[in-house]
């Protein structure tokens, strides 16, 4: 089974700092190279962009955090990605209080995708970055490159996977799964939550890695303390789980 996770705004500042930054051999599909180039390309904009560049991109207005931000970016430090968030379904996923396997799980088994890296393992190690939903940096449309250069990769890579999506919408503009999955819909009194989905995706998460999920049957046969089923739909490939909080 894998995981399809989104990222979070608020991140970790710090990390180790390695010989080799954002070592991309070590990172899922890094091999390639595709992802270096676009992280290249990030830390000349950093290196060379004015404040009011900067504030744009990153989606804030103090120069001291425009200086911040990049200044980690430039020292190279690297924590894994599912230590570097740190919003919402990250708090309620707490990783940290987890058991050892329900880390090893999720560090195998959870993809990340973000809008500087394209998809990273949790347990990849990333450098700390910002850059605004949406906002472009040297006219790339960092979404369509990996879109087109990562999207092969992993159909190949989740061949034959059962796969839970529990991404925001925006992320799945850098990929769209193509074989059949999962989608958790959480509702408050019949409606589609927006902002608050995601403190129940990190639940959906806390609880697979606990359970050690294998497969769509051991998914739907957890049960949620603060959430129940109500139906189930198919729409294309996506088999959509819609629960009442």
């Amino acid at each position: 089974m894998k995981v399809l996770f989104s990222p979070s705004e608020a991140k970790r500042f710090g990390g180790v700092v390695c010989d080799e930054c954002c070592c991309e051999r070590e990172i899922l599909f890094g091999e390639h190279g595709f992802r270096a180039q676009i992280l290249q390309k990030y830390r000349e904009f950093l290196l060379n962009s004015n404040f009011s560049e900067l504030s744009k991109l990153f989606g804030v207005k103090a120069e001291s955090e425009c200086e911040a931000w990049r200044d980690d970016f430039l020292r190279g430090g690297e924590k894994k990605a599912i230590l570097r968030y740190a919003g919402t379904a990250y708090e309620a996923l707490g990783f940290e209080s987890l058991e050892g396997g329900a880390k090893e799980w999720i560090e195998q088994n959870c993809l990340i995708f973000s809008n500087l890296y394209g998809v990273v393992r949790a347990g990849d190690r990333v450098a700390n970055y910002k850059v605004k939903q949406g906002e472009r940096f040297c006219e790339l449309d960092v979404e369509a490159y990996y879109r087109a250069n990562f999207s092969p990769l992993l159909d190949e890579w989740l061949a034959g996977e059962d796969v839970i999506d529990l991404r925001a919408g925006f992320y799945t503009k850098i990929y769209r799964v193509k074989g059949e999955c999962i989608v958790p819909v959480f509702l408050k009194n019949g409606k589609n939550m927006s902002h608050f989905a995601k403190y129940y995706r990190g639940v959906v998460l806390r609880e697979l890695a606990t359970c050690g999920c294998e497969s769509f049957d051991d998914f739907l046969g957890l049960k949620f303390g603060n959430f129940k089923f109500v139906k189930s739909e198919c729409v294309k490939n996506e088999r959509r789980i819609f629960f009442e909080v």
